[in-house]
């Protein structure tokens, strides 16, 4: 892994017009690739200043450029890919990698699991009750017709 470096690819930010940051070394970037299978290469990247990152109203992209092309091949043709051929995709908001950024995704992972834990115990309850609920609204039907029976003026014996 640590013989893919700049001499094999280039990675870069493309600001979009939307984002008025003038100051190109905002857009600075490191890169590190930490994974490899035979498909497909993992590739872990740091911002200098994450916040400039898609900051405007749309998303800026990112660019990864061929330098060498012996090292990589096309998953569909098996044919090795040309230098100097790139891909875009476009760059999500970044935040910056804190204690508090952590705190938040981690907090953020937890409230998901509470929530699907909530979901669940509702569905099953909901289960339970829908049988005594059907009855009660059975119930709240026929008093209500029988409550509007006096509007009509209907002949009824006392002891109905």
């Amino acid at each position: 892994m640590s013989l893919f470096t700049d001499t094999n690819v280039i990675i870069e930010v493309i600001p979009d017009e939307s984002n008025d940051q003038d100051d190109a070394s905002k857009f600075d970037l490191t890169w590190l690739a930490t994974e490899f299978t035979e498909r497909s290469m993992t590739i872990q990247i740091e911002f200098s200043t994450p916040a400039y990152i898609s900051a405007g109203l749309n998303r800026d992209s990112l660019r990864m450029t061929v330098l060498e092309s012996d090292h990589f091949y096309s998953a569909e043709t098996k044919s090795e890919i040309i230098a100097g051929t790139n891909s875009k995709i476009k760059a999500p908001k970044m935040m910056p990698n804190t204690a508090f950024t952590k705190a938040f995704v981690g907090m953020s992972g937890s409230f998901g699991n509470l929530t699907n834990a909530g979901m669940l115990g509702n569905f099953f309850v909901n289960l339970l009750l829908s049988g005594a609920m059907n009855m009660l609204w059975g119930l709240l039907h026929s008093m209500q017709i029988v409550a509007h029976f006096p509007l009509i003026n209907i002949m009824m014996p006392g002891n109905a």
